[in-house]
């Protein structure tokens, strides 16, 4: 066992999960949490990819639209379920660490009220007001009024990605990545075949053209969220889900905004150069602006390999933060960290080679 004096925490009044994030050998528990977040990230990019594929069989003004909103759509996944999803998970992982179960079952209701927050803006913004600012990014005539449809849906059930992957922050804070990596894993297969029979009419259903992918999207989401709330409220994931009966706190909202808000400034910026460079390529037509997007969709991809191993180095920092392991902390950054650079390196060398 490592760091026994530093903690504050009774380890045996903790969950087996949470010793096992205090007391197993780094490397492999990194390994085994990262797991089940690649197999995840890995589904991700193939429901991107097949979006393409798919709306790319009803031409180039379509594939223009999926590139005017795919750089926000991205943001919105990387801050509810990379950022904001962070400092739930972060928030989670220390109050477990620190042995605070009470703490823990009411960081949900805090999480998911800012994750409501977030989705009204996402919302105002981008599909209230979708027309006049992907018209800003180079948006024309088709292209522009098929970003306009798909915004519309996939902004409008903003609040059903956010609560998703809120809930699945809420269970990798506990150290649990295979119940949300199967889950996102088994919606994001259901989502790759939804997305083609409602962009292209199949088995009956009607043909959306462009806005096909985005319901395919919230309908998939709604399904991951309901699993996981069912998984939560049974208790099995180690805190129980208190939606009632939860006191708001303000520390509660500073423990989880204090990581998160400054992870969605990253994000924001990652994205913003994505969003500018689509603006100028609108200028050079429709064809250059769907011939950029999917250049740029690829690029984002690789985003999530981070995300796998970032995701299980939340969870072990936090919980070992929460039990004043502070020596344990820096060893589990410093590990976690060589290792996403060791793998990110390795795909760019061998990508230029």
């Amino acid at each position: 066992m490592a760091d026994e004096g530093e903690r504050s925490a009774n380890p045996v009044q903790a969950p087996s999960r949470t010793r096992r994030l205090l007391d197993d050998a780094i490397g492999p528990t990194l390994a085994r949490l990262a797991g089940p977040n690649v197999v995840v990230s890995a589904a991700q990019m193939a429901v991107a990819i097949a979006d393409a594929w798919w709306v790319g069989y009803l031409g180039v003004a379509p594939l223009a639209a999926l590139a005017l909103v795919f750089p926000v759509q991205s943001l919105m996944t990387m801050m509810s379920a990379g950022a904001m999803g962070g400092g739930v998970s972060s928030a989670m992982a220390r109050a477990l660490g620190a042995g605070d179960r009470e703490r823990a079952e009411g960081i949900a209701l805090h999480a998911l009220i800012i994750a409501a927050g977030m989705a009204a803006l996402f919302t105002i913004l981008f599909a209230l007001f979708a027309r006049p600012l992907f018209a800003l990014l180079g948006g024309r005539e088709a292209a522009l009024d098929g970003a306009v449809a798909y915004a519309r849906i996939m902004f409008g059930g903003a609040i059903i990605v956010w609560a998703a992957n809120t809930f699945a922050s809420l269970l990798r804070g506990t150290g649990n990545m295979v119940v949300p990596g199967t889950v996102f894993t088994l919606t994001a297969i259901l989502n790759v075949a939804l997305s083609g029979a409602l962009t292209l009419g199949w088995f009956g259903l009607p043909m959306l053209g462009v806005a096909g992918p985005a319901w395919a999207a919230i309908i998939s989401f709604l399904i991951a969220a309901l699993a996981m709330v069912a998984y939560l409220a049974s208790g099995r994931g180690g805190v129980r889900l208190r939606l009632t009966d939860v006191k708001l706190e303000a520390a509660v909202f500073r423990d989880i905004l204090k990581v998160g808000l400054v992870a969605c400034g990253n994000a924001l910026l990652t994205i913003a150069t994505i969003v500018i460079v689509t603006g100028l390529v609108g200028l050079y037509g429709t064809a250059a602006l769907a011939g950029y997007g999917l250049g740029s969709r690829l690029e984002l991809l690789l985003i999530p390999i981070t995300f796998s191993v970032g995701g299980a180095m939340t969870a072990m920092v936090g919980v070992n933060r929460g039990a004043q392991a502070h020596a344990r902390v820096r060893r589990i950054g410093w590990t976690g960290g060589l290792a996403v650079f060791v793998i990110t390196g390795s795909i760019g060398a061998k990508i230029s080679s």
